[in-house]
């Protein structure tokens, strides 16, 4: 599991700690992309580097580092790769399908 915590300065409401089970879907976005582990980015950390080598091919990176993502969905569209990151459509994410009518 992964927690990012907030400190409390100069914020209006306290946000506390997040953890990927609250927001598994969120795990490339800004919460841990502009957070730090002990000083350094997480994304140059060895848990940010297993989301930069993520595919379609290997999940197992992610497997290791949030395995709620791949059953939530994950979409690395700020990483390294731009928009074409790894992207997995969560099989228990939340749908909405539309059909067309005549």
């Amino acid at each position: 599991m992964i927690a990012v915590e907030f400190p409390s300065d100069g914020l209006l409401d306290e946000i506390g700690t997040i953890t990927s089970l609250q927001a598994p879907h969120r795990v490339a976005d800004a919460i841990l992309r502009d957070s730090e582990l002990d000083g350094t980015p997480f994304r140059q950390t060895e848990i940010g580097k297993k989301i930069d080598v993520t595919s379609l091919q290997n999940a197992t990176p992610l497997f290791d580092v949030c395995p709620t993502a791949l059953v939530f969905g994950f979409w690395d569209s700020t990483g390294p790769k731009g928009g074409l990151g790894a992207n997995f459509l969560g099989p228990l994410f939340p749908r909405s399908l539309a059909t067309a009518r005549r």
